[in-house]
């Protein structure tokens, strides 16, 4: 560039301007809402496993399930496996010692009455003393309807009624 001559020379020197500001260190405001993000996320995260580890027994236990159901399995089989998984989630001073009718009766109540098996209740029994009855389509549906409504336990104890009407604690 070329020096006007009309415009005399002062000796001035451009003018510098300072560095923009920096975006570091960031201020309270954007390191609390950071630290309240990666709160959330880290407890989402230990959520999602416990909620994932809470239904592994569930998930396998539906698969085992439809593997029964494609073998043909008996009954006895079918109320093996949904005692297995009723021992997982409820105390096992409630489920152990139940057999019978009051099995079925704590089946029902626990899927509150979502699985009602009230209506093979007959059925069920007789089978329980002899192995080679098999389960038809109805009692998978049933149990599968048993395992999808009544597990994970969501209370810790149930009253179950006897045959005799009256209330047992169990």
């Amino acid at each position: 560039m070329q020096a006007n001559p009309a415009v005399p020379d002062l000796g001035l020197h451009d003018i510098i301007l300072p560095p923009p500001p920096s975006s570091w260190p960031p201020s309270l405001l954007a390191l609390l809402i950071a630290l309240v993000i990666v709160i959330l996320i880290v407890v989402g995260v230990v959520f999602f496993i416990q909620y994932r580890a809470k239904r592994k027994v569930k998930r396998a236990a539906i698969t085992q399930l439809m593997q029964l159901k494609a073998t043909q399995a008996s009954i006895t089989e079918l109320s093996a496996l949904l005692k297995q998984a009723a021992l997982h989630y409820y105390p096992r001073e409630q489920v152990a010692s139940l057999h019978g009718a009051a099995w079925l009766d704590y089946l029902s109540q626990s899927s509150q009455q979502k699985a009602n098996f009230s209506d093979v209740k007959s059925r069920w029994l007789a089978a329980f003393y002899q192995r080679s009855v098999m389960a038809n389509d109805a009692d998978f549906t049933l149990a599968k309807n048993w395992l999808i409504h009544a597990l994970p336990a969501n209370h810790t104890e149930l009253k179950v009624t006897s045959s005799k009407g009256s209330p047992a604690h169990v």
